[in-house]
């Protein structure tokens, strides 16, 4: 791949960031929920687990 094509293709990926750049604001607020969710999931997990033995 020569320069040129690099260059080019760095462009292009910079635009489609800067057009899409919604995407990536404060991902720790769309996956927080998840997370949350998560744990407590494995906290009940957890109680189940202590409850057989």
């Amino acid at each position: 791949m020569n320069h040129a094509q690099l260059i080019k293709n760095l462009d292009i990926i910079g635009k489609h960031l800067t057009k899409h750049e919604y995407y990536f604001r404060k991902p720790e607020q769309k996956v927080l929920p998840y997370i949350d969710l998560l744990e407590k999931d494995m906290q009940d997990f957890a109680a189940a687990f202590e409850l057989f033995d």
